[in-house]
C-alpha cells in the first residue's frame, strides 16, 4: 500500500468511525504529512469522545480485514512439515523459530478443523477461531521467511534494528515512514532485477549475484522492521491521545 492509498484508507477509517465529512471536505485533496497528521489527531479525538461506538466499529473493520485475508489462505492438514528440512540443518539461533513454525502450523490446522464444525449461527465463535488461525498463519509466514533465507543463503535475516524513533514528532514519524516505504519499493525493484540477472548468469557470476541478492533482502527486512516500529509508535500516540 503506497502513501496515497494509505491516506485514503485513513480518511475512510475516520469516516467509518463517525468522523465529520465537512472536516474532510475542507482538507486539500493532495496528500501531505501535515494533512495526515491532522486526520490522525481528529481520529484520536473521535475515539476519546465515542469509546463504545469506536470499539464496536473498529472490531467490525478488523473483522472484515481478517475475513478477507483468510479467504486467500489455504490450509491443508495433510501438508508435510518437512518442506524446510530438518532442525539440524539450521543454527541454534533458529531452532526456536523452527519449533514455533511447526507448533503454529499444527495449531492452525486444528483450528481449521474446529472452524469447519462450528454451527452456522455461531458467528462469534467462528470469528474467534478465524482470528486465531490468522495469527498462527502470520507466525508461520514470518518463520518461513527466516528459515528459507538461511536455507538459501546460509545467512540470518535481521530481527531488529538499533534506530530510536521515540523522540520524533508525529509529522517526523510520518515523513520517516514514507521515506522508508519508498526505500522498500525501490529495494523490491532492485531485488527483482537481480533475480532476473541471476537466472541468466553464468556459473562464474552466480556466486557474486547470490551474495548481492541476500544482502538486498536483508536490507529490505531492516527497512520493514523500521516501518513496523514506527507504526507501533504512531499507534501508541493514538492510544494516549
Amino acid at each position: 500500500m503506497n502513501v496515497k492509498q494509505q491516506y485514503k484508507k485513513l480518511i475512510s477509517d475516520y469516516l467509518a468511525l463517525g468522523g465529520n465529512q465537512r472536516f474532510i471536505d475542507k482538507l486539500p485533496k493532495l496528500y501531505s504529512l501535515q494533512n495526515e497528521a491532522k486526520i490522525r489527531a481528529e481520529l484520536r479525538k473521535l475515539k476519546q469522545r465515542l469509546p463504545k461506538t469506536t470499539e464496536v466499529k473498529e472490531t467490525l473493520v478488523e473483522r472484515t480485514t481478517i475475513e478477507n485475508n483468510l479467504k486467500k489462505i489455504v490450509i491443508k492438514p495433510e501438508s508435510s512439515l518437512n518442506d524446510i528440512g530438518l532442525i539440524s540443518e539450521y543454527p541454534v539461533e533458529l531452532h526456536p523459530v523452527y519449533l514455533e513454525r511447526r507448533n503454529e502450523w499444527i495449531k492452525a490446522c486444528s483450528l481449521k478443523i474446529q472452524l469447519n464444525n462450528v454451527a452456522i449461527k455461531d458467528e462469534e465463535e467462528a470469528f474467534r477461531l478465524q482470528l486465531e488461525i490468522y495469527k498462527s498463519i502470520n507466525i508461520v509466514d514470518a518463520a518461513n521467511k527466516e528459515l528459507l533465507h538461511y536455507k538459501t543463503y546460509k545467512r540470518l535475516l535481521p530481527k531488529d534494528v538499533k534506530n530510536d524513533f521515540s523522540t520524533l514528532t508525529e509529522v517526523e514519524l510520518l515523513k520517516k515512514r514514507n521515506n522508508l516505504r519508498s526505500n522498500i519499493s525501490n529495494r523490491k525493484k532492485t531485488i527483482e532485477k537481480i533475480k532476473i540477472s541471476l537466472s541468466k548468469a553464468t556459473d562464474k557470476n552466480k556466486l557474486k549475484l547470490t551474495d548481492k541478492l541476500s544482502s538486498k533482502l536483508e536490507q529490505l527486512e531492516e527497512f520493514q522492521i523500521q516501518v513496523d516500529n514506527i507504526n507501533k509508535l504512531l499507534e501508541e500516540k493514538e492510544t494516549r491521545g
